[in-house]
């Protein structure tokens, strides 16, 4: 008798809460509850509201993969030049997601499906035919293909001058790839949403069906109308990005034009890093550059004990004249011009997505007054308490 009165206790402690006589009080009780986790889970207010973080950000680093991917390249004498590579610090995206949560990894293999959800959606859409396009087939020029450019803008120009109207043809051609891009990282994030807000409505509703289905029906409105408005600050953002070539990050633009020189003329002069490495990747990039460091040290070393004041083997090669120096000096400022770009948009587009889309939607203060307007308004409370 005793285990069957604890039994029967232990049932009576899983059920629900029972609800209040005051239906409307009740209800707006519990749509404050859905709003406070939804607003603490978004914004990571709680342990277990960091599993949301976590996967948007998995979604932010894949919209950062993919933006990398679309980046404009050169290739000179077999040797591909990227806007961003493995030469330029950045972490590997990808061995970053998979190593961040060795005990998630049912979580990443979902964020790796998230990161090609829509794809098929976002092909039909007619405003991202041209961004999907372009993203998939991130062309690299080659040397010749930028010395005809050139050559068709050439006027009045004296020797060694190049028109501006061709570094700015040359930047419009990479331009236009960050659209598709965006949304869908736009429409992933949502995705997420949606499943956080079913699984929060069906905790605090589920012992009110009418309501629960009712109530889901107006924050999934709500949902998709933030989603909208975010979406269109989305895409007055990469058309800006298409519309403008402009930066007023000088140092950051000359330092980087500057040090993309280096690296044309090196691949183009056959360097032995390059020569040897051929079309880089990571691994390759640091072996070779950790050899290519010490002989660059003996060689420098040479020249000083001829009085040369040189500490820099990359001013030695920015020196030397080649007949491509101003092709090569275009690829270097298209380059120099994306790595600048990419410091915008990467974080740009997410920012707008955590501050128009998911702190907007899961508001604590916001979203019950919204919700309880609207059923009062459409006249179905539809709680059956």
């Amino acid at each position: 008798m005793h285990q069957y009165l604890q039994d029967t206790q232990l049932k009576l402690d899983e059920l629900p809460p029972k609800p209040r006589e005051d239906a409307r009080s009740e209800l707006q009780h519990l749509l404050q509850k859905v709003a406070n986790e939804l607003d603490d889970k978004v914004n990571c207010k709680t342990l277990d509201g960091r599993q949301i973080f976590q996967k948007t950000k998995r979604i932010f680093k894949g919209f950062a993969s993919a933006v990398i991917d679309s980046m404009p390249s050169f290739e000179v004498r077999e040797v591909i030049i990227s806007a961003l590579g493995c030469g330029d610090g950045l972490e590997d995206l990808e061995d970053q997601n998979d190593s961040e949560d060795p005990e998630n990894t049912e979580d990443t293999a979902e964020s790796k499906d998230l990161e090609n959800t829509k794809d098929t959606e976002d092909s039909k859409d007619p405003e991202n035919t041209e961004d999907t396009k372009d993203s998939e087939d991130a062309s690299t020029l080659s040397l010749k293909d930028v010395k005809k450019l050139r050559a068709r803008h050439l006027g009045r120009e004296l020797p060694t001058f190049s028109p501006y109207s061709a570094v700015e043809e040359l930047i419009e051609m990479h331009k236009g790839r960050w659209g598709g891009i965006s949304l869908k990282c736009l429409g992933n994030v949502m995705k997420e949403l949606t499943e956080l807000m079913v699984d929060s409505v069906e905790r605090h509703f589920g012992q009110f069906p009418v309501a629960r289905a009712q109530i889901r029906a107006l924050i999934s409105a709500l949902l998709e109308s933030k989603a909208e408005s975010c979406k269109n600050l989305l895409i007055g953002l990469v058309n800006t990005e298409k519309a403008n070539t402009f930066t007023m990050n000088t140092h950051y633009f000359v330092d980087s034009k500057t040090a993309f020189m280096t690296r044309l003329k090196e691949a183009y002069l056959g360097v032995y890093k390059y020569r040897q490495a051929g079309m880089l990747t990571k691994s390759t990039y640091k072996a070779v550059e950790t050899d290519y460091a010490a002989d660059e040290t003996a060689v420098l070393g040479h020249i000083q004990k001829l009085g040369i004041p040189c500490t820099n083997l990359n001013r030695l090669y920015r020196s030397q004249a080649t007949p491509v120096d101003d092709e090569l000096s275009m690829m270097a400022a298209t380059l120099a011009y994306f790595k600048v770009a990419f410091k915008r948009v990467v974080d740009e587009v997410p920012l707008h997505i955590m501050s128009f889309l998911m702190q907007s939607f899961a508001s604590r203060d916001n979203l019950p007054a919204y919700m309880y307007d609207e059923i009062l308004k459409n006249g179905r409370s539809g709680y059956d308490g």
